[in-house]
């Protein structure tokens, strides 16, 4: 059912349309004034409205609070105003009103909003954008509207000389009412031009995706200003996620970007971003906000397993290491691989493969390396104390220990007492694990897989394996 409601005030329109071409004030309620331009928004109707739920029409009575609050002189002629129920949810709460303006007289109006206060938990959930002109809370609230005349050149909502479809002009507002239904219902206009700030924020988007410990999300917008096409400057307002605010960066004509991280890690959850857009010559911005959601850490993985992927590994001091039937291969892709110099003199080198850069995110929790591997390079297992040559893994250049499955052995090289602890023995295909703890979270790291072939023995006598290694796991708990 549509019900029609007519609001009855009683103005002098002249006076209202007159009212944006001089030099009125805005006044809070801390009683300090802000100047505003010859076309500075200026109020030209409000009320406020309830409904029970049952009765055919809205109460609506005019706003004798924002009178006491701000220099509110004119008001829009009677019956130029309609409230037009289109329909009600009581499941969902949800209260589709269309209200109509129109133009009576022969004065063109710039950037006419309806705007909603007093909304408190109520939303309006197709807002253009946000304001927080004649609130009068303190600090100020930025207020939902629905901007008029938005098909029109410059917003122009006509004088009565243009065809109806010019001077009339009906924006639908769908309001979620979570409790009562009330708020208060403001229009506004400029004479005998647009508005001052930006009056439109749109085309908000995101990429990425934002985890409590770790991740970014890239986003973009569209501020559009009268004056300069574009706004002065944009900023995304400090909040839980960012903590301080953002200045976005200006990438084109009209187009803005920011990237955002959970620098407050913020726990799971959907978060409103408010984004302010400034004109150099007002004081006011003009609002609008988006949601983020913040995801639950997940579980980070680095994976290579020498046959589907195709990383890049870099050797160092020696000429065996290379990817050979899904291995990285330290015996060159045969049975039994060399002194990395080639000769059988004494060789203190040490040769090691090395992985590309891996950005591990910032996170709280443990940083798992897992790795399947073959060991043969010296003696066996039970004569490990004797080896000369030994096999271990580096981050970064320091060395890592197992902490789980086949561990290092203690070995005393060479011919020493001197504590060492590495790989040297004959093994099957197996796996080690090493616990790295927080130490390199939000680190870039590279794991390398060192060869030491200290001693002058070639090592194809008797043929040993060397070092095959497969299937490694960076992860986070």
């Amino acid at each position: 059912m549509r019900i029609n409601i007519f609001i009855i005030i009683s103005v002098m329109v002249l006076a209202v349309i007159m009212g944006c071409s001089t030099a009125n004030e805005i006044t809070n309620p801390k009683g300090d004034n802000a100047s505003i331009t010859a076309s500075g928004p200026q109020i030209l109707g409000s009320f406020d409205f309830s409904w029970d739920e049952k009765s055919p029409t809205l109460d609506i009575v005019p706003t004798r609070d924002i009178e006491a609050h701000f220099n509110v002189t004119s008001y829009i002629y009677p019956k130029h105003i309609k409230l037009t129920i289109i329909s009600w949810n009581p499941a969902t709460r949800v209260l589709v009103v269309d209200a109509t303006i129109d133009n009576p007289t022969n004065y063109d109006v710039y950037d006419v909003r309806g705007i909603l206060t007093n909304m408190g938990a109520k939303k309006l959930l197709n807002a253009d954008d946000y304001t927080k002109l004649f609130d009068k809370n303190t600090p100020r609230i930025a207020n939902p509207f629905r901007a008029y005349a938005k098909d029109e050149p410059n917003r122009k909502l006509w004088g009565r000389y243009a065809n109806p479809s010019q001077y009339t002009k009906t924006e639908q507002f769908e309001i979620y009412f979570p409790a009562e239904i009330a708020a208060t219902f403001i229009i506004t206009g400029c004479y005998p031009s647009n508005c001052p700030e930006p009056y439109d924020i749109l085309n908000i988007e995101q990429t990425g995706t934002l985890y409590v410990s770790s991740g970014s999300i890239d986003v973009t917008l569209d501020a559009l200003d009268w004056q300069d096409l574009t706004a002065d400057h944009v900023i995304i307002e400090a909040n839980p996620i960012t903590v301080n605010e953002i200045n976005m960066e200006q990438i084109d004509l009209a187009t803005w970007s920011a990237t955002i991280t959970n620098a407050g890690s913020a726990p799971e959850g959907d978060y409103d971003l408010w984004v302010a857009a400034y004109d150099a010559s007002f004081p006011f911005a003009l609002y609008n906000k988006f949601t983020i959601h913040v995801n639950a850490d997940q579980g980070w993985s680095w994976y290579d397993d020498f046959s589907t992927t195709s990383y890049v590994w870099t050797a160092y001091g020696g000429n065996w290491w290379g990817k050979y039937n899904g291995y990285m291969d330290a015996a060159g892709g045969g049975d039994c691989y060399e002194e990395d110099t080639g000769s059988d003199a004494e060789n203190p080198n040490v040769s090691y493969v090395s992985s590309p850069s891996i950005s591990v995110p910032a996170s709280d929790s443990n940083l798992i390396l897992t790795i399947n591997h073959i060991v043969d390079v010296d003696l066996p297992e039970e004569l490990a104390r004797f080896a000369w040559d030994m096999c271990y893994v580096r981050i970064n250049g320091t060395q890592i220990f197992p902490t789980g499955g086949t561990l290092y052995e203690h070995n005393h090289y060479p011919w020493t007492f001197d504590d060492m602890f590495c790989w040297t023995g004959t093994y099957s295909l197996t796996e080690s694990i090493f616990d790295l703890g927080t130490a390199y979270n939000g680190k870039t790291i590279k794991v390398e897989f060192v060869l030491d072939t200290y001693d002058y023995i070639t090592n194809c006598k008797p043929e040993n394996q060397g070092w095959r290694i497969d299937d490694i796991i960076l992860e986070l708990e």
